[in-house]
Formats: structure tokens, C-alpha cells, sequence
């Protein structure tokens, strides 16, 4: 990776990065920072892309989802500073030379979600290639609006915000449509937006297409989240992978609870694992926690084993092909454990030690090995 700002060059495997400094070649953690960096923070730790709070909660809440990572990583990447200020009505924010500047008047009538989102649609629009033309101005938009809603379906799901207020219900309204697949037909064909750039840049637009009537959105069953579990998920969600990792399982539709030990050995004989502290059960659509072993460990054991079992909840499908695709499967689920827990611990395993040799012969761990040799493919 290459920044032309500061002629900054550096190589990253996504948990650790070779960066060419003052003094050569080094290594440091993702997380990590030099005192030559821009970003460096006292301790070794990044500094955020503002000192503003309210800046920084609004960034914590963007977060929370993949593209809100995304977006953040660009922040910290490209060494931008995000500050509130005095804009010319009608314009949300300024990009130049490194400084992101958000209208205090525009934005201080949000709450922090539809603050998000909106930072988020705006680091679209004003990153990359800035548009030259009219059209090259409607597509960029049309695209930056889509984003904002893709992160505010990350947060909140298919159904939105529940209880919204009134600027909650417009990002409500905008889900709707990006779920169906019609918002960006209907931002196309907005009078004002197509208006608006013909205003502010050169050239015409085509006609404008004629959006179809928006379908009502399929209902999906809610997943059960077991509260019991929030303790383990927050501590899976503080590392950065962890936050992926809990994006893509609530994207996959399953549930996680916590069974009784009667009620988990009806379904672990089912699925051939007994002995188990926990399974994906195919059936039931779920991560299963068995009780007794929830109420004696840590919440950072717990969250080892969600880990594993959100991976094989995320990619059951592949997981199920094959003999080899099952040992594959649980091979690739020990990894995640071990990106987590080197991130968590601070890259020392520890008493995870013994999963290194997991990850590359799980044919050896009986259970592992009974399960797949049970199924039908």
C-alpha cells in the first residue's frame, strides 16, 4: 500500500503490517502506531480522526458495522482530521487537503445513528475521484446515498429503527427502498437531486427512468439473541475481527441461546457431538450454548467458542458439500479463533496454544472427525 500525501509505504496480512519508516523496515500490530506516525496516539495506540467527543462517539457508533469500518479505515488511512464548522447552507461537509469539516448547524440537529450514516454517505461522496460532469455527479451520488443505507441496514437490520424520531423514520424509508432494490432507480429519477447536479457541474442528464412501484420486502423471521450471552458478545466485539465476525452472523439470519443440558444432548446426539460445550445446529438455525458450561467460564472463553460456531453458522452451506469441505470447515473455524484471540490477548495464545495443531489436522480431534464422517453428502 502506497499514500501519495506522505509518501507513506507499508504491507498489512490484516492483523499485522511491515511499514517502511525512518528506520527501515518495521513491524507493528494493526492496532499499533510509531511516534514518526501521523496517527500516533501516547502509548502506541491511534490516534482517532477527532478530538471533538461528539465526533468521536458518532465514529464509535459507525463502527459498529463493516462498511462503518471501511469508512474509518479510510479516515485513519488517508490521516484525516474530522472537526465541525461554519458552512454555506445547504452544504452537509467540506473535504480538502486532509480535513473533513461537518456543518455544526446540519449536524447538530441529528441524533448519533443518522449522524453516522450520514458521515458515512458523505466519506463516499467526497472520497475517490471527485466528479466532473453531471452524470458522473449522479452516479457518485446515487451511490452515496446506497451506502449510507447499506450501513443502516447493518445496524438495524431489514425492519430499520425501531420507535424512530422523524430523521430515524426518512433513514427508515430509505432502507425500505434499498432492501426492495428500487432506491437507486428512485434517487435517479428524484427531480432534485438530478437538478442539482446539473446546476453544479457540466453537462446534461439523460431522461430520468420510471421507477416501478416499490414491493413490500419479504418478511424473515427474527433470530433469537440469548441476553444471557451479551456479556460474551461484547467481549467477542472488541477486537475488530470480532465485530466482523458478529456482522456477518447477524447478516446470516441465525439465533444464539444458551440449552439446558437435557435440552442440548437432544440436539448434539442429532448432530454427533456429544461432550460438546456448543454446536451449530443446521436444524434448528442456531448457535447452541450448553448451560452448564456457559455458567462456569469467563465471557472470554465463551467468546472463543461463538467464534467458532458463528463461522460454521455463516458458512454451513460450504461447510456440508463434502467430506474434505467438513474438515476444511472446522479448520477455517479454529482459525478464526485464533485471529481473535491473538488480537484479544494481544498475539499471545496462551492456553489456546493447542489450536494451532487443530487448525492444521482437525481429522485428529474425534468429535470433529465423527461428525463429518457421519453426514450424508
Amino acid at each position: 500500500m502506497w499514500r501519495k500525501a506522505d509518501n507513506w509505504t507499508a504491507f498489512t496480512d490484516g492483523y499485522r503490517t511491515w511499514i517502511n519508516g525512518p528506520n527501515g523496515l518495521e513491524q507493528r500490530l494493526n492496532s499499533e502506531r510509531f511516534p514518526w506516525e501521523p496517527d500516533y496516539a501516547p502509548g502506541g495506540g491511534i490516534a482517532g480522526p477527532s478530538a471533538d467527543p461528539l465526533i468521536a462517539s458518532v465514529l464509535q457508533v459507525m463502527r459498529t458495522t463493516a462498511t462503518g469500518m471501511d469508512v474509518y479505515q479510510w479516515f485513519v488511512d488517508n490521516g484525516i482530521r474530522l472537526a465541525f464548522g461554519e458552512l454555506d447552507d445547504g452544504v452537509n461537509s467540506q473535504y480538502s487537503d486532509g480535513n473533513f469539516v461537518l456543518n455544526t448547524q446540519t449536524f447538530s440537529e441529528y441524533d448519533q445513528d443518522v449522524l453516522a450514516a450520514k458521515l458515512v454517505s458523505d466519506a463516499y461522496w467526497l472520497g475517490g475521484t471527485y466528479p466532473r460532469t453531471a452524470t458522473e455527479c449522479l452516479v457518485k451520488l446515487v451511490q452515496s446515498q446506497l451506502t449510507g443505507a447499506q450501513w443502516w441496514w447493518e445496524r438495524f437490520g431489514s425492519d430499520g429503527k425501531v420507535s424512530p424520531n422523524a430523521a430515524q423514520a426518512r433513514m427508515n424509508n430509505l432502507l425500505r427502498l434499498y432492501v426492495a432494490g428500487t432506491l437507486g432507480d428512485r434517487l435517479n429519477s428524484d427531480i432534485s437531486t438530478r437538478e442539482w447536479c446539473t446546476t453544479h457541474f457540466e453537462g446534461s442528464l439523460a431522461p430520468s427512468p420510471t421507477p416501478e412501484p416499490t414491493p413490500q420486502p419479504t418478511p424473515v423471521p427474527t433470530p433469537t439473541i440469548d441476553p444471557e450471552l451479551g456479556p460474551a458478545i461484547d467481549t467477542m466485539r472488541s477486537t475488530e475481527f470480532g465485530r466482523q465476525a458478529w456482522q456477518q452472523f447477524l447478516e446470516s439470519g441465525k439465533s444464539v441461546y444458551i440449552c439446558d443440558d437435557s435440552c442440548f444432548e437432544s440436539i448434539h446426539r442429532i448432530v454427533g457431538t456429544g461432550g460438546a460445550a456448543g454446536i451449530y445446529s443446521h436444524a434448528k438455525q442456531a448457535v447452541i450454548v450448553r448451560r452448564a458450561y456457559f455458567e462456569g467460564t469467563d465471557s472470554a472463553s465463551i467468546a472463543v467458542l461463538l467464534v467458532h460456531e458463528f463461522n460454521h453458522a455463516i458458512w454451513s452451506h460450504l461447510h456440508r458439500r463434502s467430506l474434505a469441505d467438513c474438515f476444511a470447515g472446522e479448520s477455517d473455524a479454529v482459525r478464526w479463533q485464533i485471529k481473535w484471540v491473538n488480537e484479544f490477548y494481544g498475539n499471545v495464545l496462551g492456553k489456546w496454544q493447542y489450536l494451532l495443531a487443530r487448525a492444521e489436522n482437525p481429522e485428529a480431534v474425534p468429535a470433529w472427525k465423527k461428525n463429518c464422517e457421519s453426514r450424508t453428502y
